[in-house]
C-alpha cells in the first residue's frame, strides 16, 4: 500500500473522528457551560498528566521496537503488560500522596472525586498509550482509527442521551468518558489477541525487556517536557483564574488542534515506511513531507484565522466569544509546530536521539512555563494562548536546524515543491483511483 493511500484513509478516517469529536464538545460545552466544561477537561488533562508520568517511555519503545521487528508483537506486548501494572501501581501511591499535601496548590477548587476517579483511569489510559503505539509502529492505521471511531460515536450518543436530553452535568459527562475509555480498550484487546495468536516468540532476544526499558528512559525525559509544555497553561489558568477560563481556553484549543489533523495522519502512514528506507532514501522522503506540510499549513492558517470567531458563534454560542481570540493568537503555533512533528519521527527512527529530543523539548517547556507565568496573571486565556504559540515557534525553529544540520538539508528542500512532488502526488492519486475503479467492476 503506498504511502499516499495510506494517508488518505488515515485522514478520511480522522476527519470522521474529528467531525464527531467535534459534535461532542459543542454538545459539552453547550451543556456543561465554561465553568463545567472547565472542570471536565481539567480531568481529561489530569488523566493524561498521569498517563505520561507513569508511561516511563515505553510508548517511544512500543513504537520503534514495533515498527523495526514485528515479529517480535507478542513478546513486546508481554513485556509492555507486565510494567504496566506495575508502573500504575507505583505512579497511584505516590500521586495520590503528592496530591493530598499539594492539592490546593496544584488543583485548586478541582473536586477531590475526579481526583480519584483519575487514578482509576490511569490503568485503561496507559493501556490504550502503548497499544497505539503499536499500531502506529506496525502502520496499522485502519485498526488505530476504528478503534477511536467506535469511542468518538459511542461518546456521541451517551452525550446527546444524558447530557442533553436528561441535563446530567459534569458527572454524567465523567461517566460517559470513563465508560468510552473501557470500551475502547477492550476493542484493544480483542484486535490484540486476533492478531497475536500463534505468534512464535523464538525470535526475540533474552533482554529484550532491557532494551526497551532502556530506550524508553531515553526518550522518557521529552514525553515529560511535552507533558509540561501542554499541560502547565491550562494548570496555571486554573490556578489564577478559575474553571471558567479553563473552559474557553479548552474550547479554543481544541477548535485550532483539528487543523493538525493532516499531519497527525501523514505522520501515522510514514512512520513505518520510514522505519524500513535506508538513511539516504528517508531524509529524501522526509524532504517531501515537510514541503507538503509548509504550503498545507499555511493555508490552513489563513483559512482559520478568518473563519474561528464565526465558527464559536455559530457551533458555541456568544458566551464562548472569547474563545475567538485566544484561537487566533493559537493559529500561528499550532501551524509552526506541524513540521517538528514529523522531523521528531526521523530523528527518533533513523538518528535514534531521544536524548536530544528531550533537551528541546525542556527549551520548549520551559520557555512556555517562563512566557505563562508572565502573561497568565493579567491576560488570563489570551496570555496562556501566547505562551503556547511563543513557545511552539521556537520549538520549531530549533528542531529544523537540527534536522538540517543531522542530514545535511538545504533549507530549499524544505520548502520548495518541485515537479516531482507533483508528478509523484497525481500517479499515487491515479493508481488509487484506478483500483477503486477495478473493484468496482468486480462487484
Amino acid at each position: 500500500m503506498s504511502t499516499l493511500k495510506l494517508l488518505l484513509i488515515g485522514l478520511g478516517s480522522r476527519i470522521t473522528i474529528m467531525a464527531v469529536g467535534m459534535v461532542n464538545t459543542i454538545l459539552l460545552a453547550r451543556s456543561l457551560g465554561p465553568a463545567g466544561v472547565g472542570e471536565y477537561f481539567l480531568l481529561v488533562k489530569l488523566v493524561a498528566v498521569l498517563t505520561v508520568l507513569a508511561d516511563f517511555g515505553l510508548s517511544k519503545s512500543a513504537n520503534v521496537f514495533s515498527g523495526n521487528h514485528e515479529e517480535w508483537s507478542s513478546r513486546i506486548q508481554q513485556i509492555l503488560l507486565r510494567f504496566m501494572l506495575r508502573s500504575w501501581l507505583g505512579v497511584s501511591i505516590v500521586g495520590i500522596g503528592v496530591l493530598w499535601l499539594a492539592r490546593d496548590m496544584l488543583l485548586r477548587g478541582f473536586p477531590l472525586k475526579w481526583i480519584w476517579i483519575a487514578f482509576l483511569l490511569l490503568l485503561p489510559s496507559l493501556y490504550a498509550n502503548f497499544w497505539n503505539a503499536i499500531m502506529i509502529g506496525k502502520g496499522r492505521i485502519w485498526q488505530l482509527n476504528l478503534v477511536q471511531l467506535v469511542g468518538s460515536a459511542t461518546s456521541l450518543i451517551l452525550i446527546t442521551v444524558f447530557l442533553t436530553g436528561f441535563s446530567g452535568g459534569v458527572l454524567a459527562a465523567v461517566m460517559i468518558y470513563s465508560l468510552t475509555t473501557v470500551i475502547q480498550v477492550v476493542m484493544m484487546i480483542i484486535i490484540t489477541y486476533r492478531s497475536s495468536s500463534g505468534r512464535d516468540l523464538g525470535d526475540a532476544p533474552a533482554d529484550l525487556h532491557r532494551q526497551m526499558l532502556s530506550f524508553g528512559l531515553r526518550a522518557h525525559p521529552a514525553l515529560l517536557s511535552s507533558l509540561l509544555w501542554a499541560n502547565s497553561p491550562v494548570f496555571l489558568l486554573n490556578a489564577f483564574h478559575g474553571a471558567v477560563a479553563v473552559g474557553i481556553y479548552s474550547v479554543a484549543q481544541q477548535i485550532v488542534e483539528k487543523l493538525l489533523l493532516p499531519i497527525q495522519a501523514m505522520q501515522d502512514a510514514t512512520f513505518k515506511k520510514i522505519s524500513l528506507l535506508s538513511h539516504q532514501a528517508a531524509i529524501v522522503t522526509m524532504n517531501r513531507y515537510v514541503r507538503v506540510t509548509w504550503w498545507v499549513m499555511a493555508i490552513a492558517m489563513l483559512i482559520g484565522f478568518v473563519g474561528v470567531p464565526y465558527v464559536v458563534i455559530a457551533f458555541f454560542g456568544e458566551k464562548y466569544i472569547r474563545a475567538a481570540e485566544v484561537g487566533r493568537l493559537l493559529l500561528p503555533g499550532t501551524a509552526a509546530v506541524s513540521v517538528p512533528t514529523l522531523l521528531a519521527a526521523y530523528l527518533l527512527i533513523k538518528v535514534r536521539r531521544p536524548g536530544l529530543l528531550s533537551i528541546l523539548g525542556w527549551l520548549s517547556a520551559l520557555i512556555n512555563i517562563i512566557v505563562s507565568l508572565l502573561l497568565i496573571p493579567r491576560l488570563a486565556e489570551s496570555g496562556a494562548a501566547l505562551a503556547m504559540t511563543i513557545s511552539q515557534i521556537c520549538i520549531s525553529v530549533c528542531l529544523v536546524a537540527v534536522y538540517i544540520r543531522a542530514t545535511q538539508t538545504r533549507i530549499r528542500d524544505l520548502i520548495g515543491l518541485s515537479v516531482a512532488d507533483v508528478r509523484m502526488f497525481r500517479h499515487q492519486i491515479g493508481t488509487i483511483l484506478a483500483s477503486q475503479a477495478s473493484k468496482n467492476e468486480c462487484l
